[in-house]
């Protein structure tokens, strides 16, 4: 069940919504038990005893089953954990991040992990998740470009939510168009949001294996428009060079050494992960500014499911047992 939808109709959602599939299978149990009893007294005939007026406890006998299959519905609602997203605003002192990573065709490549057990956008997205998980005061974005940028996170305080969003991404076939490398387009999108934030410090972190095959917006360019909007551009080129057949060659990072340069930032070479915290620790070093940001937190809302459960369990068991006594 989607949970955007139940908080829209009831106001809460369930974590584990796949239990409730078992309520239309209680219900059926309870239809079929309760329309085909067990015989409490085995006769031989009921004909003689139907002139007997029935007492009160014969015409409730029921009552029991009823009230525990009831008492199994919101039993069931409380193991689904219903919750309440709660909006806190948290302060914090930060910097605003944009990851920049690239998805074009050539990250499928297997160079940068021990016997190409990884591609080289897996390596990148398990650094980033990493890098992302230890900025706990910092706001964190995610964009990924390869012919087309495209902003699949905006800047949050929430790192697991960016996380979610990140797992899943993945580079673009070799062999299509879409399998570009636009840095320069993906940098002018990352500016485009860095340029709202009220941070004083705001910084971009390019990850790219390639040099500019779009050429819609040249890289040098967009390195200037990053520097006239105040923001810090940290390029990484990662991966061994450009795949030839027989071995790799070297690929000219000029243009993303120069953006880093012309921002203040700094560029890196990258053939494994661990070259990756060398940006982690001069990101480290960039001043601080407040930052408010809305976290979403869940509120666990099972107790009065829990509650009703357990009391029509009990009454359920108390008519059985001493009122309506029921025989082995």
């Amino acid at each position: 069940m989607d949970r955007d939808w139940q908080n829209e109709v009831l106001g809460f959602s369930f974590e584990d919504s796949w239990v409730l599939a078992l309520v239309p299978l209680l219900l059926l149990i309870w239809w079929w038990r309760w329309r085909r009893p067990g015989p409490a007294l085995a006769f031989p005939s009921l004909y003689p005893l139907r002139a007997l007026p029935r007492s009160l406890r014969a015409r409730f006998s029921n009552l029991p089953l009823h009230l525990f299959a009831l008492g199994l519905i919101p039993l069931l609602i409380a193991l689904a954990r219903p919750q309440k997203m709660l909006r806190v605003v948290t302060q914090s002192q930060g910097i605003d991040i944009l990851l920049c990573l690239d998805l074009s065709g050539s990250m499928h490549e297997r160079d940068m992990a021990m016997g190409g057990a990884r591609t080289r956008i897996e390596v990148a997205k398990i650094t980033a998740e990493a890098f992302t998980a230890g900025r706990l005061g910092d706001r964190v974005g995610l964009i990924g470009f390869a012919l087309y940028p495209e902003l699949i996170c905006p800047m949050t305080l929430d790192k697991q939510a960016l996380i979610r969003f990140l797992r899943p991404m993945e580079a673009k076939s070799r062999t299509s168009e879409e399998g570009k490398t636009g840095i320069g387009l993906g940098l002018a999108l990352c500016i485009k949001h860095l340029e709202k934030s009220e941070s004083k410090s705001r910084v971009v972190i390019l990850l790219t294996d390639g040099r500019e095959t779009v050429g819609a917006i040249p890289p040098r360019e967009a390195g200037k428009m990053a520097k006239d909007a105040d923001i810090r551009v940290y390029s990484i080129g990662i991966g061994k060079g450009e795949n030839v057949g027989f071995g790799y060659r070297p690929v000219d990072f000029s243009d993303i050494q120069d953006i880093a340069k012309t921002t203040g930032g700094a560029f890196f070479q990258a053939a494994d992960e661990k070259t990756l915290e060398k940006v982690f620790a001069k990101i480290d070093e960039l001043e601080k500014s407040d930052l408010e940001d809305p976290l979403f937190v869940p509120e666990e809302i099972f107790f009065p499911f829990l509650s009703i459960a357990a009391f029509l369990l009990f009454v359920s068991t108390f008519l059985r047992v001493l009122w309506i006594v029921e025989l082995p």
